[in-house]
């Protein structure tokens, strides 16, 4: 039997979304191997060690593309186009349907090595308790008010809030600052050694579920019916243009982001009341 051949998707939240039905593909696909190929570093850090994934090859995205073009019945491009506008089920089962899958996992699969688990283990014993915050996505447009983010901080004097992301996001007052830039594995180990997760609609939102970390996550431009999890507490004000995230606007907003507007410092923190134990 010939081998499955993939074009990971680009960006890395989706690529940590698809582990969800790697490991259907490969028993649908033995005794042949699931090839995947990658034009990014970071796709093939999410995918380290991962048992599912059969070899790793990098290439040029206009290499695999006419590859793509010539042989479509063997080269898979499981990129998909405006998910948030078309869909009304989540994103792994809509990969499932294209492959023909009869299930999936419910959550993305990290897998960290022994070395890796000793590190998380001895951040947590440096830490103690904490929360994770992500407040800012690479999108402006899903970006919660920073004034709300440090009020919600100031909530909980005495715990730690740890700050991930991107190096070049404004720091909160009140926060330990981890932010790991392109730093993939290390931000796992901030993740999984955390007590709850609290940011907006992210790649770390969905390393939250992988670790089945508990998650307050807040929606705007992006619809959780899509990208969320059951796991999850799910804030989320659909307003008249939401969801609007696969329209292309990523950085800006006609209506001045009112469907995270609406959305009260109050009700985030009666979100992580219920979901997160914040003794």
């Amino acid at each position: 039997m010939k081998s499955t051949y993939i074009l990971l998707p680009g960006t890395k939240g989706d690529v940590l979304i698809f582990t969800t039905i790697l490991k259907s593909l490969k028993e649908k696909c033995l005794p042949s191997k699931v090839i995947l190929f990658y034009r990014y570093s970071y796709q093939a850090q999410i995918l380290k060690n991962n048992p599912d994934v059969g070899k790793l090859i990098k290439l040029p995205f206009s290499f695999f593309y006419f590859l793509w073009l010539i042989k479509p019945d063997r080269f898979k491009n499981v990129s998909y186009i405006m998910p948030g506008l078309f869909y009304k089920k989540r994103i792994p089962d809509v990969q499932a349907d294209r492959f023909g899958l009869k299930s999936v996992e419910k959550r993305p699969g990290i897998y960290l090595s022994v070395n890796e688990m000793k590190e998380a283990e001895a951040l947590k014993k440096r830490l103690g308790k904490y929360l994770v915050v992500h407040p800012y996505s690479s999108s402006a447009i899903a970006n919660w008010s920073s004034d709300n983010w440090e009020e919600i901080i100031k909530s909980y004097p005495g715990y730690n809030f740890v700050q991930i992301g991107s190096k070049k996001d404004r720091l909160l007052n009140g926060v330990v600052d981890m932010r790991t830039g392109k730093n993939v594995r290390q931000s796992f180990l901030i993740v999984k050694g955390a007590e709850g997760f609290v940011g907006v609609d992210s790649f770390h939102a969905h390393v939250a579920a992988a670790f089945n970390v508990p998650s307050v996550v807040l929606y705007g431009p992006s619809t959780p019916e899509v990208f969320g999890y059951d796991q999850n507490l799910n804030v989320y004000e659909k307003t008249h243009c939401s969801p609007c995230m696969d329209l292309g606007m990523k950085n800006y907003c006609p209506y001045n982001t009112e469907c995270l507007s609406k959305i009260s410092v109050q009700t985030v923190r009666t979100a992580i009341g219920k979901q997160i134990k914040i003794s």
